[in-house]
């Protein structure tokens, strides 16, 4: 996403910035496949490795992962 900026003040406004590219956040874009550990009776224990590349974190830590 592109960003320039305008100055204003009394006497009106200035010249535009040059344009400033940022890269913001967004949603996840994959996750490891997981991994089965142990079935039991009543519960199925799972793992995997967390993803960590900014480019598949859409640049945010993972909080938590949802079953």
């Amino acid at each position: 996403m592109n960003f320039r900026l305008i100055a204003r003040n009394g006497v009106g406004f200035g010249a535009y910035s040059a344009p400033l590219a940022l890269h913001t956040d967004s949603v996840p874009l994959r996750m490891n496949a997981p991994q089965p550990l142990d079935v039991e009776y009543n519960s199925i224990k799972l793992s995997w490795n967390p993803i960590s590349d900014w480019e598949d974190t859409g640049g945010d830590a993972i909080n938590y992962y949802q079953v």
